[in-house]
């Protein structure tokens, strides 16, 4: 109740509900005239703590008729009844929860919540104003709030991109770092990813951009699923990529990328994923000319398989790696490259038997076994102890492989080779 509170309470008491309320004494007749006039035997006093009446204060009395329903102060009239929507009392950065009985000490007095005597101190009963109320019945009720939380959200995207599309019809273009909208909700609540998206207007062009997660940091290690704060603003990070790309976020994701490695493709391994008790057989590939990247995510447990190798034949993670593959941010733990030999010789590798020229593999660990199956067959990489390259085709040892290649493939643990003949 914005304006003429006094005087609109009686109008809309008389024509909705049949009630005859008085508030206050700021009328021209004696608060004695009103009550014996219309039968008024009963007071409800409302209590707002912060927002105030029309008068300038934050409590304000009204009085009934026996038999009536209280008014529920701050909801709008609305043809033949009133309103459930609260809209006349609002408080920034607060959502109003409803009108509570406010407790009163022996003395039928208000009992205040803080020393200062700025807010009340409310009960857990919420005011139920279907019930009628009765000759004598003195309620003191106070409005309750819950504050509201801010949730930005902010653009992740590659520094040297754009992310262009509309926003609410209206045409955007955001920077990496750019904000793209905020959210208030109660702090009583959690704001799930759910309803973040709900709030995310963003339309991008077809085929444009991907979008892969929001984030709770500028790395992207820890996924948003839901936020509950009762101070400072939470930063949530969209991340999108240019393009078209798989995300990849199950076993059967990286099954997929493994078989379909072709030039063009692109993943995002968005999450760690266990591999390990994936029971579809993943087929080794010959070439990996695709483009996999992440945030530091872990691949466990993966096997693929190359099955009856023949004189000549190559095998490992990745076959070999062409010049179009990127490889960056991701780790592969606990691999395990599954052989069976038919004619020899073959060459058995952990990550790759060659490497093209141009490939690009940046902050990448890799861990694992081979696992080989043969009678008397030759795996031409593995004879002599002091020859033995297990993890990188093309390089006398690993050691030389890591010299030429400081950013790439960093074994991570111990590469074992387990031969059954």
């Amino acid at each position: 109740m914005k304006r003429k509170l006094k005087n609109t309470l009686l109008l809309v008491l008389l024509g909705l509900l049949s009630v005859f309320a008085f508030a206050g004494c700021k009328l021209n007749e004696s608060r004695e005239d009103y009550l014996e006039q219309f039968n008024l035997t009963a007071t409800v006093t409302y209590y707002t703590d912060v927002v105030e009446f029309d008068d300038g204060t934050r409590v304000t009395e009204v009085c009934y008729q026996t038999n009536s329903p209280a008014l529920n102060i701050g909801v709008v009239p609305a043809t033949g009844s009133i309103s459930t929507q609260f809209s006349a009392m609002q408080k920034a950065n607060y959502k109003f929860d409803g009108w509570y009985f406010v407790e009163l000490d022996e003395n039928g007095n208000p009992v205040f919540a803080d020393e200062a005597k700025t807010q009340y101190k409310l009960t857990d009963e919420k005011v139920d104003f279907s019930k009628r109320l009765t000759e004598g019945t003195h309620w003191h009720i106070g409005a309750k709030w819950s504050p509201l939380v801010g949730l930005r959200v902010v653009m992740l995207c590659e520094e040297n991109e754009r992310v262009n599309g509309t926003f609410n019809e209206t045409q955007v273009s955001y920077a990496n770092g750019d904000v793209m909208f905020d959210v208030q909700f109660p702090s009583t609540a959690k704001l799930t990813q759910t309803e973040v998206k709900a709030a995310n207007k963003l339309v991008l062009p077809e085929n444009a951009y991907t979008f892969v997660n929001y984030y709770m940091d500028e790395s992207c290690t820890t996924v948003f699923n839901e936020v509950q704060k009762t101070e400072d603003t939470t930063i949530v990070y969209a991340k999108y990529l240019t393009g078209v790309w798989n995300i990849v976020s199950n076993v059967s994701g990286v099954a997929d990328m493994f078989e379909d490695s072709t030039e063009g493709k692109r993943y995002w391994i968005a999450k760690d994923i266990d591999c390990s008790s994936y029971a579809r057989t993943i087929v080794a590939p010959e070439n990996f000319a695709c483009e996999v990247q992440s945030s530091g995510k872990t691949i466990k447990g993966v096997t693929v398989k190359a099955n009856t190798m023949a004189t000549g034949h190559k095998a490992a993670l990745f076959g070999n790696i062409q010049s179009t593959a990127k490889i960056s941010n991701v780790n592969f733990e606990d691999v395990t490259v599954y052989c069976t030999i038919k004619s020899s010789p073959v060459e058995i590798y952990l990550a790759f038997t060659s490497l093209a020229a141009g490939a690009r593999i940046e902050n990448v660990k890799i861990s694992g076994k081979l696992d080989i199956h043969m009678t008397n067959q030759t795996i031409t990489n593995l004879l002599g102890d002091d020859n033995k390259n297990v993890a990188f085709g093309g390089y006398t040892t690993d050691a030389a492989y890591t010299a030429a290649n400081p950013n790439g493939f960093v074994l991570d643990g111990t590469v074992t080779v387990a031969i059954s003949r």
